[in-house]
């Protein structure tokens, strides 16, 4: 099951999304209380991180992948506390959209290394997605010779 982390008082006051997210936000007593009854069910938990505090938090917290999407990919300095954090204990997947943004490695090269466990995915960031839409869309989008997935 995939969470999301993030800070809703880094939203605007005047976003329209801020009153739920503040209320769907997912604290780290909650995401104890989460990881218990996962385990109890034999359910492996990750999450999306929009930000460094949030994936000490995932870490801290004992998960081993988590995801940065599709808008958070340019966030060079969050790539490499994620890497940092997680590969070699887990996986990082980066989500790409289904923008022109090539399939380069560039968490990689931003650590100085290619042997990451890093995981870039296409997805649809719609929501909700028409299933025609999306698997259209899907099916059209440029692939990368390997180590590639789709979300949604």
């Amino acid at each position: 099951m995939k969470l999301q982390l993030y800070d809703a008082s880094t939203l605007k006051d005047d976003d329209p999304q801020k009153a739920w997210l503040t209320q769907a936000q997912v604290t780290r007593p909650l995401l104890d209380s989460m990881l218990t009854v996962a385990a109890h069910f034999n359910v492996t938990l990750t999450a999306s991180v929009f930000g460094i505090p949030q994936a000490q938090m995932a870490k801290a917290a004992g998960l081993t992948t988590i995801k940065i999407g599709s808008g958070e990919y340019n966030r060079r300095e969050l790539a490499a506390v994620c890497c940092e954090l997680f590969v070699g204990v887990g996986t990082v997947w980066i989500g790409r959209g289904l923008g022109d943004m090539p399939f380069d490695d560039h968490i990689a090269m931003t650590l100085g290394a290619s042997d990451r466990r890093v995981i870039y995915f296409r997805g649809v960031s719609q929501y909700p997605t028409p299933y025609f839409r999306g698997l259209a869309r899907l099916t059209q989008s440029p692939k990368p010779k390997s180590g590639w997935g789709w979300s949604d």
